[in-house]
Protein backbone atom coordinates (compact mmCIF):
# COMPACT_ATOMS: atom_id res chain seq x y z
CA UNK A 1 0.00 0.00 0.00
CA UNK A 2 2.44 2.14 0.43
CA UNK A 3 4.50 1.75 -2.41
CA UNK A 4 1.93 3.25 -5.24
CA UNK A 5 -0.73 6.36 -5.15
CA UNK A 6 -4.36 4.78 -5.81
CA UNK A 7 -6.05 7.02 -8.49
CA UNK A 8 -9.99 7.33 -8.11
CA UNK A 9 -11.41 4.70 -9.67
CA UNK A 10 -12.26 4.90 -13.48
CA UNK A 11 -16.24 4.41 -14.62
CA UNK A 12 -16.56 0.36 -13.94
CA UNK A 13 -15.02 -2.29 -16.36
CA UNK A 14 -16.67 -5.18 -17.26
CA UNK A 15 -13.77 -7.56 -15.90
CA UNK A 16 -14.30 -5.83 -12.56
CA UNK A 17 -11.05 -4.48 -11.88
CA UNK A 18 -11.21 -1.28 -9.75
CA UNK A 19 -7.39 -0.28 -8.93
CA UNK A 20 -4.75 1.61 -11.20
CA UNK A 21 -1.33 1.87 -9.26
CA UNK A 22 0.79 5.33 -10.03
CA UNK A 23 4.44 4.49 -8.58
CA UNK A 24 5.75 7.27 -11.32
CA UNK A 25 8.46 9.80 -9.89
CA UNK A 26 8.64 8.41 -6.23
CA UNK A 27 10.69 6.26 -3.71
CA UNK A 28 9.58 2.95 -5.51
CA UNK A 29 12.55 1.19 -5.89
CA UNK A 30 14.82 2.23 -3.06
CA UNK A 31 14.22 -1.13 -1.23
CA UNK A 32 14.57 -4.75 -2.82
CA UNK A 33 10.89 -4.91 -0.86
CA UNK A 34 9.38 -2.85 -3.72
CA UNK A 35 10.02 -4.99 -6.54
CA UNK A 36 8.86 -8.10 -5.35
CA UNK A 37 5.69 -6.09 -3.94
CA UNK A 38 5.44 -4.44 -7.32
CA UNK A 39 5.56 -8.40 -9.39
CA UNK A 40 3.40 -9.78 -7.20
CA UNK A 41 0.64 -6.71 -7.60
CA UNK A 42 0.99 -7.19 -11.73
CA UNK A 43 1.00 -10.72 -11.63
CA UNK A 44 -1.32 -12.31 -9.39
CA UNK A 45 -3.79 -9.59 -7.77
CA UNK A 46 -7.07 -9.55 -10.17
CA UNK A 47 -8.27 -6.50 -8.87
CA UNK A 48 -5.46 -4.14 -10.20
CA UNK A 49 -5.43 -3.55 -13.89
CA UNK A 50 -3.29 -1.09 -14.51
CA UNK A 51 0.38 0.33 -13.63
CA UNK A 52 1.95 3.54 -14.51
CA UNK A 53 5.96 3.87 -13.44
CA UNK A 54 6.81 7.36 -15.45
CA UNK A 55 10.42 8.30 -14.32
CA UNK A 56 10.82 5.48 -12.29
CA UNK A 57 13.72 5.17 -9.60
CA UNK A 58 14.08 1.44 -10.13
CA UNK A 59 17.00 0.17 -11.56
CA UNK A 60 16.73 -0.83 -15.12
CA UNK A 61 16.98 -4.90 -14.27
CA UNK A 62 14.44 -4.43 -11.43
CA UNK A 63 12.52 -2.49 -14.05
CA UNK A 64 12.80 -5.10 -16.74
CA UNK A 65 11.63 -7.26 -14.17
CA UNK A 66 8.40 -5.13 -13.29
CA UNK A 67 7.85 -4.96 -16.95
CA UNK A 68 7.67 -8.63 -17.88
CA UNK A 69 5.14 -9.60 -14.81
CA UNK A 70 2.86 -6.78 -16.09
CA UNK A 71 2.97 -7.69 -19.46
CA UNK A 72 3.03 -11.44 -19.12
CA UNK A 73 0.30 -10.98 -16.17
CA UNK A 74 -3.26 -10.02 -15.57
CA UNK A 75 -2.41 -6.28 -16.43
CA UNK A 76 -4.34 -3.90 -19.17
CA UNK A 77 -2.61 -0.43 -18.89
CA UNK A 78 0.73 0.26 -18.49
CA UNK A 79 2.54 3.81 -18.85
CA UNK A 80 5.95 3.77 -19.33
CA UNK A 81 7.55 7.34 -19.66
CA UNK A 82 10.80 8.80 -18.95
CA UNK A 83 13.11 6.13 -19.05
CA UNK A 84 16.72 7.02 -19.97
CA UNK A 85 17.93 5.40 -22.99
CA UNK A 86 20.12 2.55 -21.63
CA UNK A 87 17.04 1.34 -19.55
CA UNK A 88 14.32 2.10 -22.70
CA UNK A 89 16.33 0.04 -24.62
CA UNK A 90 16.17 -2.97 -21.86
CA UNK A 91 13.03 -2.85 -20.74
CA UNK A 92 11.09 -2.01 -24.46
CA UNK A 93 13.05 -5.14 -25.82
CA UNK A 94 11.15 -7.04 -22.66
CA UNK A 95 8.24 -5.30 -23.33
CA UNK A 96 8.03 -6.29 -27.22
CA UNK A 97 8.44 -9.82 -26.62
CA UNK A 98 5.63 -9.95 -24.51
CA UNK A 99 3.72 -7.97 -27.13
CA UNK A 100 4.52 -10.78 -29.63
CA UNK A 101 3.57 -13.55 -27.46
CA UNK A 102 0.15 -14.97 -26.66
CA UNK A 103 0.81 -14.25 -23.05
CA UNK A 104 -0.26 -10.39 -22.56
CA UNK A 105 -3.04 -9.20 -21.88
CA UNK A 106 -2.43 -5.31 -22.33
CA UNK A 107 -5.34 -3.20 -24.00
CA UNK A 108 -3.46 0.11 -23.41
CA UNK A 109 -0.09 1.32 -23.55
CA UNK A 110 1.83 4.38 -23.10
CA UNK A 111 5.50 5.21 -23.91
CA UNK A 112 4.85 9.14 -24.29
CA UNK A 113 8.27 11.01 -24.07
CA UNK A 114 9.00 13.76 -21.71
CA UNK A 115 10.42 16.85 -21.67
CA UNK A 116 13.66 15.52 -19.68
CA UNK A 117 13.42 11.65 -21.83
CA UNK A 118 12.21 10.68 -24.86
CA UNK A 119 12.46 7.67 -26.85
CA UNK A 120 14.10 7.72 -30.08
CA UNK A 121 13.15 5.40 -32.92
CA UNK A 122 15.66 2.74 -32.97
CA UNK A 123 13.86 1.79 -29.53
CA UNK A 124 10.32 2.45 -30.16
CA UNK A 125 9.70 1.28 -33.66
CA UNK A 126 10.09 -2.82 -32.56
CA UNK A 127 7.14 -2.21 -29.87
CA UNK A 128 5.08 -0.46 -32.72
CA UNK A 129 6.02 -3.16 -35.41
CA UNK A 130 4.99 -5.52 -32.54
CA UNK A 131 1.27 -4.64 -33.70
CA UNK A 132 1.51 -6.70 -36.82
CA UNK A 133 1.18 -10.23 -34.49
CA UNK A 134 -0.57 -8.59 -31.85
CA UNK A 135 -4.25 -8.73 -31.23
CA UNK A 136 -5.00 -7.36 -27.52
CA UNK A 137 -3.48 -3.51 -27.37
CA UNK A 138 -6.32 -1.12 -28.66
CA UNK A 139 -4.97 2.15 -27.20
CA UNK A 140 -1.22 2.88 -28.08
CA UNK A 141 0.15 6.57 -26.95
CA UNK A 142 3.44 7.52 -28.70
CA UNK A 143 3.28 10.98 -28.40
CA UNK A 144 6.36 13.60 -27.74
CA UNK A 145 8.88 11.55 -28.53
CA UNK A 146 11.67 11.56 -31.75
CA UNK A 147 10.09 8.97 -34.34
CA UNK A 148 10.09 11.86 -36.94
CA UNK A 149 9.09 11.28 -40.76
CA UNK A 150 11.23 8.47 -40.73
CA UNK A 151 9.48 6.33 -38.26
CA UNK A 152 6.18 7.85 -38.35
CA UNK A 153 6.34 6.33 -41.60
CA UNK A 154 7.20 3.02 -40.35
CA UNK A 155 4.29 3.27 -37.79
CA UNK A 156 1.66 4.01 -40.66
CA UNK A 157 2.82 1.13 -42.48
CA UNK A 158 2.08 -0.94 -39.45
CA UNK A 159 -1.12 0.64 -39.33
CA UNK A 160 -2.28 -0.14 -42.45
CA UNK A 161 -1.56 -4.16 -41.72
CA UNK A 162 -3.01 -4.25 -37.99
CA UNK A 163 -7.08 -4.80 -37.22
CA UNK A 164 -7.13 -4.08 -33.86
CA UNK A 165 -5.57 -0.74 -32.50
CA UNK A 166 -9.08 1.64 -32.03
CA UNK A 167 -7.09 5.24 -30.55
CA UNK A 168 -3.52 6.15 -31.47
CA UNK A 169 -1.56 9.21 -29.73
CA UNK A 170 1.62 10.47 -32.02
CA UNK A 171 1.31 13.98 -31.63
CA UNK A 172 4.92 15.56 -31.20
CA UNK A 173 7.19 13.47 -33.06
CA UNK A 174 7.85 15.65 -35.82
CA UNK A 175 5.65 14.88 -37.90
CA UNK A 176 5.60 16.02 -41.87
CA UNK A 177 2.70 16.95 -44.57
CA UNK A 178 3.96 13.60 -46.20
CA UNK A 179 3.18 11.87 -42.80
CA UNK A 180 -0.57 13.05 -42.61
CA UNK A 181 -1.00 12.47 -46.41
CA UNK A 182 0.36 8.76 -46.04
CA UNK A 183 -2.05 8.53 -42.97
CA UNK A 184 -5.01 9.98 -44.75
CA UNK A 185 -4.20 7.19 -47.53
CA UNK A 186 -3.63 4.36 -44.90
CA UNK A 187 -7.59 4.75 -43.45
CA UNK A 188 -8.89 5.23 -46.88
CA UNK A 189 -7.07 2.26 -48.45
CA UNK A 190 -6.58 -0.25 -46.06
CA UNK A 191 -7.37 0.54 -42.08
CA UNK A 192 -11.15 0.25 -41.27
CA UNK A 193 -10.26 -0.06 -37.31
CA UNK A 194 -8.83 3.18 -35.84
CA UNK A 195 -11.53 5.23 -34.04
CA UNK A 196 -9.45 7.99 -32.86
CA UNK A 197 -5.86 9.71 -33.59
CA UNK A 198 -5.42 12.95 -31.37
CA UNK A 199 -5.23 16.02 -33.23
CA UNK A 200 -1.22 16.62 -33.63
CA UNK A 201 -1.45 20.48 -32.39
CA UNK A 202 2.15 20.34 -31.61
CA UNK A 203 3.26 19.33 -35.11
CA UNK A 204 0.92 21.49 -37.07
CA UNK A 205 2.42 24.44 -34.80
CA UNK A 206 5.37 23.69 -35.44
CA UNK A 207 5.85 23.20 -39.00
CA UNK A 208 2.70 25.39 -40.06
CA UNK A 209 4.59 28.87 -38.20
CA UNK A 210 3.75 31.84 -40.36
CA UNK A 211 3.17 29.07 -43.96
CA UNK A 212 -0.70 30.23 -44.64
CA UNK A 213 -0.64 27.85 -47.48
CA UNK A 214 1.19 25.01 -46.17
CA UNK A 215 -1.73 25.38 -42.89
CA UNK A 216 -4.47 25.12 -45.86
CA UNK A 217 -2.88 21.46 -47.34
CA UNK A 218 -3.04 20.04 -43.65
CA UNK A 219 -6.19 21.68 -43.06
CA UNK A 220 -7.54 19.62 -45.94
CA UNK A 221 -6.03 16.31 -45.09
CA UNK A 222 -7.32 16.62 -41.78
CA UNK A 223 -10.62 17.33 -43.06
CA UNK A 224 -10.08 13.63 -44.70
CA UNK A 225 -8.45 12.01 -42.08
CA UNK A 226 -11.72 13.50 -39.80
CA UNK A 227 -14.22 11.54 -42.13
CA UNK A 228 -12.68 8.36 -41.97
CA UNK A 229 -12.41 8.14 -38.68
CA UNK A 230 -15.63 8.70 -37.92
CA UNK A 231 -16.75 6.46 -40.30
CA UNK A 232 -14.44 3.70 -38.64
CA UNK A 233 -16.21 5.10 -35.47
CA UNK A 234 -19.78 4.09 -36.94
CA UNK A 235 -19.05 0.74 -37.16
CA UNK A 236 -16.47 -0.05 -34.50
CA UNK A 237 -18.82 1.80 -31.35
CA UNK A 238 -20.88 -0.84 -30.47
CA UNK A 239 -18.40 -3.36 -30.41
CA UNK A 240 -17.09 -5.01 -26.92
CA UNK A 241 -13.04 -3.91 -27.90
CA UNK A 242 -14.69 -0.21 -27.90
CA UNK A 243 -16.44 -0.84 -24.84
CA UNK A 244 -13.33 -1.84 -23.30
CA UNK A 245 -11.41 0.98 -24.77
CA UNK A 246 -13.77 3.91 -23.58
CA UNK A 247 -14.18 2.43 -19.62
CA UNK A 248 -10.31 2.47 -19.58
CA UNK A 249 -9.15 5.56 -21.10
CA UNK A 250 -11.85 8.27 -21.91
CA UNK A 251 -13.80 8.06 -18.93
CA UNK A 252 -16.67 10.50 -18.43
CA UNK A 253 -15.45 12.85 -21.91
CA UNK A 254 -16.11 9.36 -24.09
CA UNK A 255 -19.42 9.50 -22.63
CA UNK A 256 -20.25 12.99 -23.42
CA UNK A 257 -18.93 12.13 -26.85
CA UNK A 258 -21.02 9.76 -27.67
CA UNK A 259 -23.88 11.50 -26.38
CA UNK A 260 -22.79 14.85 -28.58
CA UNK A 261 -22.71 12.38 -31.44
CA UNK A 262 -26.36 10.75 -31.51
CA UNK A 263 -27.33 14.88 -31.29
CA UNK A 264 -24.84 16.39 -33.35
CA UNK A 265 -23.99 18.91 -31.23
CA UNK A 266 -20.05 18.01 -30.86
CA UNK A 267 -17.10 18.90 -33.25
CA UNK A 268 -14.54 17.64 -30.57
CA UNK A 269 -13.85 16.32 -27.26
CA UNK A 270 -11.10 15.81 -25.38
CA UNK A 271 -10.90 12.90 -23.76
CA UNK A 272 -8.89 11.28 -20.79
CA UNK A 273 -10.26 12.74 -17.65
CA UNK A 274 -10.85 9.67 -16.02
CA UNK A 275 -6.82 9.44 -15.02
CA UNK A 276 -5.56 13.00 -14.14
CA UNK A 277 -2.19 12.72 -14.74
CA UNK A 278 -1.91 9.59 -17.04
CA UNK A 279 -3.79 10.44 -19.91
CA UNK A 280 -3.32 13.78 -21.17
CA UNK A 281 -6.00 15.14 -22.82
CA UNK A 282 -6.15 14.78 -26.28
CA UNK A 283 -9.01 16.13 -29.17
CA UNK A 284 -10.71 13.35 -31.01
CA UNK A 285 -12.48 14.82 -33.88
CA UNK A 286 -15.65 12.16 -33.89
CA UNK A 287 -18.29 13.79 -36.73
CA UNK A 288 -17.96 17.37 -37.45
CA UNK A 289 -15.10 18.23 -40.08
CA UNK A 290 -15.52 21.68 -40.02
CA UNK A 291 -14.34 22.16 -36.64
CA UNK A 292 -10.59 21.18 -38.26
CA UNK A 293 -10.34 24.90 -39.58
CA UNK A 294 -10.09 26.92 -36.29
CA UNK A 295 -7.91 24.10 -34.82
CA UNK A 296 -5.32 24.18 -37.28
CA UNK A 297 -5.78 28.19 -37.09
CA UNK A 298 -5.51 27.95 -33.59
CA UNK A 299 -2.67 26.44 -33.71
CA UNK A 300 -0.98 28.53 -36.55
CA UNK A 301 -1.89 31.52 -34.69
CA UNK A 302 -0.18 30.08 -30.95
CA UNK A 303 2.93 29.17 -32.50
CA UNK A 304 3.28 26.52 -30.38
CA UNK A 305 0.81 23.17 -28.28
CA UNK A 306 -2.97 24.21 -27.71
CA UNK A 307 -3.37 25.21 -24.01
CA UNK A 308 -6.64 25.57 -23.91
CA UNK A 309 -9.70 24.31 -26.54
CA UNK A 310 -12.64 26.06 -24.60
CA UNK A 311 -12.54 29.77 -25.92
CA UNK A 312 -12.29 28.15 -29.68
CA UNK A 313 -15.54 28.82 -32.00
CA UNK A 314 -16.63 27.68 -35.65
CA UNK A 315 -17.55 29.69 -38.17
CA UNK A 316 -21.36 28.83 -37.40
CA UNK A 317 -21.42 29.80 -33.62
CA UNK A 318 -21.25 26.86 -31.92
CA UNK A 319 -18.97 26.08 -29.30
CA UNK A 320 -15.57 23.42 -29.81
CA UNK A 321 -15.70 21.63 -27.09
CA UNK A 322 -12.61 21.02 -24.59
CA UNK A 323 -11.51 19.66 -21.59
CA UNK A 324 -12.98 19.97 -18.83
CA UNK A 325 -10.19 20.96 -17.01
CA UNK A 326 -9.11 23.90 -20.21
CA UNK A 327 -6.11 21.55 -20.86
CA UNK A 328 -5.99 20.28 -24.12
Amino acid sequence: EAAAMVLPPPPPVRSGRALMLDASASEVGAAKADVRLLQRCVRRNAGVYGLALREPKLKKKELQAVVEAAAGGPLRVLDLGGLKRPCAKLVLHSLTVALNSDLSNLQALVLRGLPKYQYAADVLLPVIEALLSNRVLVHLDVSGNDLKEKGLMKMIEVLRRNKTLLSLACDGNAASLPCFQEMRECLNMHNRTLCHVDFPSRDISRMCARDAELAARVQRVWVDICERLAQNHQQEGGSDAYKDLVALTMGRAAAEAARAEEDGSAAAVACGEAFPGMWAPGVHVLTRQSCVAPLVAACVKKGGALSSLSQLERSDGAEVRGSPRGEG
